[in-house]
């Protein structure tokens, strides 16, 4: 009897991180969707390069 609600909790579980992973997904891909037809040029930038150039010592 355990064993087996214990198998349901999991697969309870593993039903819920799935719905969440596909919900982040889907904004994902929507934010992306949105930007795209909203701009015409997107530069992406190396974030780590651009601080290095703000560091003093």
């Amino acid at each position: 009897m355990g064993q087996i609600s214990w198998r349901a909790a999991q697969n309870r579980i593993a039903r819920l991180h799935q719905h969440i992973a596909r919900q982040r997904e889907d904004f994902h891909y929507k934010t992306a969707h949105k930007l795209v037809k909203e701009y015409d040029l997107i530069a992406v930038v190396d974030a780590e390069r651009r601080a290095e150039g703000k560091l003093t010592y």
